[in-house]
């Protein structure tokens, strides 16, 4: 008796907008993927959601599994520029000098800022970054506060700014909505779940009579 297979024993035959752009980015990087190597049947799936894993050795891995596509080779061979230099240049880095070691200061010329940085490549292979410089600006960016929040924060802790929101670590010269005092808070504080009015605290040195 003939039966249908379930759905989910169907595989899709490979295309779409992302797995499209993720094969180019392999093709014109010189990357080569698991996904390809192995000739693992979800490619479709994993490129289509924008994954995709990517070998360090080429087309060849040291695992050595007996199951798997992939060439094996011995762990300890040394990788060569050719196969170190195109996980540098996808993360927007570019070597000036030959590859030094996994774990070996490395100086290259970020593509984004102009930069020069020394990351090593055993770092940029784990994390997809190296320039510092970049680094340090796009964590400022995460954490740069809107001015209208900041003073909304600031009002629902009790005091009002007096003057324009002059960073998260800065003294805030503001007004206590209670006693009415002048006080400098920061907002970083404020955020931490501090008060804002150190008088109001009991913190803060009092005026005699």
């Amino acid at each position: 008796m003939h039966r249908t297979k379930p759905g989910w024993l169907k595989v899709k035959a490979p295309g779409g907008e992302r797995y499209t752009w993720i094969k180019g980015q392999a093709r014109s990087q010189g990357l080569h993927t698991v996904c390809e190597e192995a000739r693992c049947p979800n490619i479709s799936e994993c490129w289509s959601g924008g994954t995709a894993t990517f070998m360090v050795m080429g087309d060849t891995c040291t695992r050595g599994c007996r199951f798997c596509a992939v060439n094996k080779r011995s762990s300890s061979r040394r990788l060569t520029d050719a196969e170190a230099g195109p996980v540098m240049r996808a993360a927007a880095l570019i070597p000036l000098e030959p590859y030094p070691g996994a774990t070996k200061a490395w100086l290259c010329k970020c593509t984004i800022c102009g930069e020069r940085c020394s990351p090593s490549f055993h770092n940029v292979q784990k994390t997809g970054r190296g320039c510092r410089s970049c680094g340090i600006k796009q964590r400022s960016l995460s954490r740069k506060v809107n001015e209208s929040e900041a003073k909304a924060l600031m009002i629902s802790a009790g005091v009002t700014p007096l003057e324009t929101y002059p960073g998260s670590k800065v003294p805030w010269r503001c007004r206590c909505n209670a006693c009415g005092r002048e006080v400098t808070p920061r907002h970083s504080s404020i955020r931490q779940g501090r008060g804002g009015c150190i008088y109001c605290a009991g913190r803060g040195l009092t005026e005699p009579n």
